[in-house]
């Protein structure tokens, strides 16, 4: 399922995106110069935007009746399996958020926008009943290396409108991102504009996907023309999570790499002259990813790293005075938690919330301590419940990775494996378990385990 990616279904699919993003930009001139056919477009999305707002129940009751009508459960033979009850466990976690915020009187606004992400599991039905083969596969696969190509284009794209044209860039394209809500800029060089968007988070999952694809296949399985474009992307995908000044993807990176050479080393049989290869083709790769960064921003990694990795920057300041704060509303309710949407105050160092309140004291019902977060909802026993259903997704795909010798099927079970180990190490100082573009991929690895089963049920989840 991970060979012929690179083929003219994954060009289309690129310019599909691309051409949503110029409608995007365009949208916003419309709203702005009330341009009749582009103003509708702008028209179009704020009413897509408020319907999902007000359908976000009615879609659920929705999905209620079409299980029962479609019986999606039965075409997975998932009764022959213990996978619906890591399922059952996933609905009460959140369930138990619920009862717990009503229990605690938490606020109905926020335990609605703190809940509300978690309905994107909803997803995992729709996925299981339209894809019944292997092949389906290949179209997401070829869908994520698009996105992160066209997130990778156009963060290089900004990171040099930013850098060289700072004025055209803040007052014709900052806008539009955070009227869409498309990313945040923020100035870290009087010559350099950081562009982070959460779904970088997808760069991160196809540089495994193409790391793999590049790396760990077998020798003449990839024709030139793959090679070359994986190897293209590596470099697109490389040079984008450098320019994202992402911490947290940088650590999620670091343990991928970890788990990959581990990977590659215990099941494809890598010598120490194939590691000692490989380590040298990656210091190259983030070579010439740093000269990219170089030449499209003016701006060396090196004048920034330590900036970035000090305790004393703005964002990582902000983390730290989180964490007394969060542990201590943790430590009224431990066990069972404080339900959705339960706030705490922390004192802030952030620019933008001392704009807001020049004594820095903010109150929030979201922490970048991702599992901390988890634990003031749920409680320790919600957490070690959901690490749990995560620990049988890992061990899934790890059995898989070692009871087969067939070269396609250990590559497929290295990158769901090592996608998900990059999920969660980015979740540590970055929330994504419970945002809509992390539960998604949960989504997506619960489909793959799905087919598995239908395909191979004496291969039970175990």
């Amino acid at each position: 399922m991970l060979t012929n990616l690179f083929n003219k279904n994954l060009l289309y699919w690129t310019l599909a995106l691309i051409g949503t993003e110029i409608l995007s930009y365009l949208s916003y001139l419309g709203q702005e110069t009330y341009w009749g056919p582009i103003n509708l477009a702008t028209i179009f999305f704020l009413l897509a935007s408020l319907a999902f707002a007000l359908v976000t129940w009615f879609f659920v009751i929705l999905m209620i009746f079409w299980l029962i009508k479609t019986n999606w459960l039965a075409k997975i033979k998932i009764w022959q399996t213990n996978f619906l009850p890591l399922v059952v466990c996933y609905l009460a976690l959140m369930a138990w958020g619920i009862i717990r915020a009503w229990q605690m009187h938490n606020q109905s606004a926020l335990i609605i926008k703190d809940f509300q992400p978690w309905l994107f599991i909803c997803l995992l039905p729709i996925f299981v009943s339209i894809i019944q083969l292997p092949r389906q596969f290949k179209t997401i696969w070829q869908i994520l290396i698009s996105g992160a190509l066209v997130t990778s284009l156009t963060t290089i794209t900004l990171a040099t409108l930013f850098a060289h044209w700072p004025n055209f860039a803040l007052t014709n394209i900052y806008p539009w991102l955070r009227i869409h809500y498309l990313a945040e800029v923020t100035q870290v060089l009087p010559n350099f504009f950081r562009y982070f968007s959460a779904g970088q988070i997808y760069v991160l999952i196809a540089w495994v996907l193409t790391f793999i694809i590049y790396f760990l296949s077998s020798k003449g399985s990839l024709s030139k023309s793959e090679k070359n474009w994986s190897a293209f992307c590596l470099l697109l995908f490389s040079t984008t999570l450098l320019l994202s000044l992402s911490r947290s993807f940088w650590l999620g990176l670091l343990l991928s790499l970890i788990t990959l050479l581990i990977v590659a080393i215990r099941r494809f049989q890598f010598t120490a002259k194939k590691i000692t290869w490989l380590i040298i083709h990656l210091i190259g790769l983030f070579i010439a990813a740093n000269l990219i960064m170089t030449a499209t921003t003016s701006v060396v990694l090196t004048n920034i790293f330590d900036q970035r990795i000090s305790l004393s920057e703005a964002a990582a300041t902000s983390r730290t005075a989180q964490l007394i704060p969060l542990i201590s509303k943790i430590n009224k309710h431990p066990i069972i938690g404080s339900g959705w949407g339960q706030t705490f105050t922390f004192k802030s160092s952030d620019p933008r919330i001392i704009q807001q309140q020049p004594n820095g004291q903010h109150t929030t019902f979201k922490s970048e301590w991702g599992f901390l977060d988890l634990w003031l909802k749920l409680g320790f026993i919600g957490l070690i419940i959901l690490l749990l259903i995560l620990n049988q997704i890992l061990k899934f795909f790890w059995q898989r990775l070692i009871h087969n010798e067939d070269q396609s099927i250990k590559q497929l079970a290295a990158f769901a494996l090592i996608s998900l180990v990059a999920l969660l190490s980015v979740h540590l100082t970055s929330p994504y378990l419970n945002h809509p573009l992390g539960i998604t991929w949960l989504v997506i690895e619960a489909t793959l385990i799905a087919l598995w089963i239908k395909l191979y049920v004496h291969q039970p989840l175990s």
